[in-house]
């Protein structure tokens, strides 16, 4: 028979990429702030892949967009992410 050995974890520590992009507040009503190092511009798309708003800044105001799920596609330090979030 064999014996297994069991050691309790103690921590988790993950590395935080340096060209890791946020959305926040996540899910949103009123506007979100996208947090990315060399930020040059966002893009949303509704689920059609439609574009609906873009921006040259950060912070955008989503108060128009009806609630649901939409992409935000995320040009920063010249690479492009795609991160989903929810609009209340």
């Amino acid at each position: 028979m064999e014996s297994a050995v069991f050691s309790q974890v103690v921590s988790v520590v993950f590395a935080q990429a340096e060209n890791q992009v946020m959305v926040m507040p996540n899910p949103a009503s009123n506007e979100i702030m996208v947090r990315a190092n060399g930020f040059e511009s966002c893009e949303i798309f509704d689920m059609r892949g439609t574009p609906v708003l873009q921006s040259s800044d950060a912070k955008m105001n989503i108060q128009s967009l009806a609630p649901g799920i939409y992409h935000i596609r995320v040009i920063a330090a010249g690479e492009q992410s795609v991160i989903k979030f929810v609009k209340q």
